[in-house]
């Protein structure tokens, strides 16, 4: 039996929420039926799916022309690209590669300019009803869309896929114990990318505001890199704040917090919230895109409406006030992440995408 060829392509070359998705589809769906490869600009992102046996197919950048390449090489039968980018090249990529694949696009955000007419609107309105198929992160994001694009009705085949994680290896490469936690000190943990989206700028100017002799009692690690980091640091000058750069492994992070927080202007289902969960770390986030449909405030974890800095701040020395955060919410964390969100129930639907659309039921 001939199998069914997949390429994965996405635009950055770290391991953030999408492309640990991406990796562990290519990771777990790779068999006799279907071959599975992923590809990307080149970079740290490479060791990661070498460690995970994932074919890499390693680009120069993200453009059309890389892309055709990738293309003729590997020659998918489908392409699976993760966000506006990486469909957008894939697609025009195709114009010109000697095979035409279907294209499956992949949405992991709520996206901001979806609401205001513009050149992005304008071109997403135009690509996107050209792909097979669009999968959907979560219900809010999918319903978002079908707010913000007036075009959503063109949109073919739209799917809402629940983003999974594995509490199982998850909570294995926490425990190697490699980073100690300090017991004097309520540690608070972000892991992301530092982008404007992530809305760290807004919460440390807010925490600078914050006179509480609490802080002093608290330690804030700050892991992940990206292109506000410069500016990041010279705002968090003169608080308990620590960058810590970008970790191949950040659940041995996770294990360590008190709690970890979200200050996002926008999400989709953001995986981090997911992996700190299975591992009984409770969240703090802004209650921005499917975040409230993995949070229940005051039981498993902690939201706060979107854009209200002050009172996350104010939450966040309740918390630190407290010194220890009760056992009940890690194991309602756990809880919440083990039932809900099935990696093996994912799998399944979309392995049942792939073959519907190659063999032309969808």
């Amino acid at each position: 039996m001939n199998q069914i060829r997949i390429m994965h392509v996405l635009g950055s070359n770290n391991l953030w929420g999408a492309e640990k998705i991406a990796a562990d589809i290519c990771k777990s769906i790779s068999d006799e039926q279907f071959k599975l490869a992923y590809a990307s600009p080149e970079g740290p992102i490479e060791k990661t799916l070498n460690d995970m046996a994932v074919e890499f197919i390693p680009l120069k950048a993200m453009n059309p022309g890389t892309l055709v390449k990738a293309i003729d090489g590997f020659k998918p039968d489908i392409i699976h690209a993760h966000d506006n980018k990486a469909s957008l090249f894939s697609y025009l990529a195709i114009s010109t590669a000697g095979k035409k694949p279907i294209i499956v696009s992949h949405i992991h955000n709520s996206y901001p300019y979806l609401n205001k007419i513009g050149l992005h609107r304008m071109a997403d309105s135009f690509f996107r009803p050209r792909y097979q198929a669009n999968i959907f992160c979560s219900a809010m994001t999918k319903d978002y869309y079908k707010k913000h694009a007036p075009y959503f009705n063109k949109i073919k085949n739209s799917i809402v896929m629940e983003n999974f994680t594995d509490p199982a290896w998850n909570k294995s490469k926490a425990g190697s114990g490699l980073i100690k936690k300090e017991n004097d000190l309520f540690r608070i943990g972000f892991i992301g990318r530092l982008e404007y989206q992530k809305g760290l700028d807004a919460f440390l100017k807010e925490l600078k505001l914050s006179g509480n002799g609490v802080w002093e009692r608290t330690m804030i690690h700050i892991v992940g890199d990206g292109g506000m980091r410069d500016t990041l640091e010279e705002m968090a000058a003169g608080l308990r704040v620590k960058f810590e750069g970008y970790c191949d492994n950040p659940y041995e992070w996770m294990k360590t917090f008190d709690v970890l927080i979200l200050p996002s202007r926008y999400e989709g289902l953001p995986l981090t919230v997911l992996e700190a969960m299975s591992v009984g770390t409770p969240v703090l986030a802004m209650a921005a895109g499917a975040v409230a449909e993995i949070i229940d405030d005051g039981v498993n974890g902690w939201i706060v409406e979107p854009g209200n800095y002050k009172d996350f701040v104010k939450k966040l020395e309740l918390l630190a006030q407290s010194g220890r955060i009760s056992e009940k919410f890690s194991l309602a964390a756990e809880k919440c992440i083990e039932e809900k969100f099935s990696k093996m129930q994912y799998m399944s639907k979309l392995k049942n995408l792939y073959s519907g659309l190659f063999n032309g039921r969808i």
